[in-house]
């Protein structure tokens, strides 16, 4: 029995403060395309800084969507997004490829759009990660074909629903190693993952004089 029907319900008021300066805009720059190397639907949208700071990194949050975004890394109230894992200087901007799944096109507007500046990621391997045996690639290609041109394919024996961690570097000795989000789940026992660039990786593979790869078997 609560003898005190009063004291029920509670309220305070916080200032929230310390907003990132920097006003980033986003629209879509291409159509959704069925990408045949790995069956998700692709489409390309434009990041661009449109305000007088620099920005560290960014958050774009994708919402009213009828299909998955594959390579979302988290959601912002129900609603999933992707990061630019990387610096965006007033008046530039940087293209990210959003994937979709099922393969099959659905209505979508600029509007469901939504971008803001915020503190980079940390994507820094973890020393387990860091420290353990890589799995081994069977191949490692650079692609020519339609979509995919100019970016790069690594092969490997996986285990069917394992999860793995693909880690890239621009040098052999991974000294300032990134990982790729998000994590793979093998739908076989190979998998073959596509680096094409942001969100997954802070820049495009042909952006880039030299890019090294490692993937790690999550526990």
């Amino acid at each position: 029995m609560d003898p005190n029907l009063t004291n029920n319900v509670t309220s305070t008021n916080k200032d929230v403060t310390g907003y990132f300066d920097g006003t980033l805009s986003v629209v879509t720059n291409s159509e959704q395309t069925i990408n045949q190397q790995n069956g998700l639907i692709e489409q390309t949208v434009l990041l661009s800084n449109t305000g007088t700071n620099d920005v560290p990194a960014a958050r774009l949050v994708v919402t009213g969507l009828t299909n998955q975004l594959f390579n979302a890394v988290g959601t912002n109230g129900g609603s999933p997004f992707v990061y630019l894992s990387a610096p965006l200087a007033t008046n530039s901007s940087v293209t990210l490829v959003l994937q979709y799944n099922p393969r099959k096109s659905f209505p979508f507007t600029n509007g469901q759009l939504h971008a803001f500046p915020v503190l980079m990621p940390n994507w820094s391997p973890a020393h387990v990660v860091a420290t353990s045996s890589n799995v081994n690639f069977s191949r490692i290609v650079k692609l020519t074909n339609g979509l995919n041109t100019g970016r790069m394919l690594i092969e490997f024996q996986s285990t069917l629903g394992q999860s793995y961690t693909v880690v890239y570097s621009d040098d052999d000795s991974f000294s300032n190693a990134m990982i790729a989000p998000p994590a793979v789940i093998a739908p076989a026992n190979r998998v073959q993952w596509i680096d094409y660039g942001p969100p997954a990786t802070a820049s495009a593979p042909a952006n880039s004089p030299m890019r090294f790869y490692r993937v790690y078997q999550n526990p």
